[in-house]
């Protein structure tokens, strides 16, 4: 499971051990069903929050307490997700966003690669000079979601910024390092600060987080790809 996943899961045994202030595997099936009504109704968590718990308490009575999954279904049901449509950014608020929004390199460079690429937040962070393949034109995602690899496109634009960025920055090790420490990624709340103040700087409306630009509808498309000329300037 990806580190992030565990952190969860170890999390919601944590947080049912705080409330009954009790070992875990001496829970009856009806004091589980009456903290997930605590969590659902009292603590008033997002269905995708109840979801998580339930995930990391299921694992945890099945694969380390070996209970009999029956009465996991049953004492800890999903919750319905609430569905919601994505909110985007129209070709001309992006080109807004990657220009007046973007007065350093390193943000614009990062914030296009999140754009131009498709990618995740952390799998920005996480990108080396050697995953972009100018050869065939591809950018290799190592370990994303589900840690699995794949490859998204690299689209002259971006190939253009790129180089542009790393002949000024000369990163060695990350494409995107942190500023502390260039042995070290760059942090994902850095890259999600980058987002939010070029959102601010050009005057845009809120859409969300940086997601948001993956969840574009024009996300894997840069500005020029539209059939118009888009100048970022320097």
């Amino acid at each position: 499971m990806a580190a992030r996943t565990q952190k969860a899961y170890v999390r919601a045994v944590y947080e049912l051990a705080k409330y009954y202030r009790r070992s875990p595997d001496s829970l009856t099936d009806q004091e589980l069903k009456n903290y997930l009504y605590y969590v659902a109704q009292e603590k008033k968590l997002s269905p995708n929050s109840i979801n998580q718990a339930v995930c990391g308490l299921r694992f945890f009575y099945k694969a380390v307490m070996q209970r009999s999954v029956d009465f996991l279904c049953q004492a800890l049901p999903f919750s319905r997700r609430v569905i919601r449509r994505p909110q985007v950014f129209s070709g001309k608020e992006i080109e807004q966003l990657l220009t007046v929004g973007c007065p350093r390199l390193k943000a614009r460079a990062f914030l296009m690669t999140v754009y131009g690429g498709g990618l995740r937040l952390d799998e920005a962070c996480h990108l080396k000079g050697e995953h972009i393949n100018r050869a065939r034109m591809q950018i290799r995602v190592e370990q994303g979601k589900g840690r699995k690899d794949r490859y998204t496109l690299l689209s002259p634009v971006l190939l253009k910024m790129l180089e542009r960025y790393w002949q000024a920055d000369r990163p060695q090790h990350w494409l995107f390092p942190a500023t502390t420490d260039p042995t070290l990624p760059m942090d994902p709340r850095t890259g999600q600060k980058m987002f939010y103040r070029a959102v601010a700087r050009a005057k845009l409306p809120h859409r969300g987080g940086i997601h948001c630009l993956r969840q574009n509808a024009e996300c894997r498309k840069m500005p020029s790809a539209a059939g118009r000329s888009v100048k970022i300037v320097g």
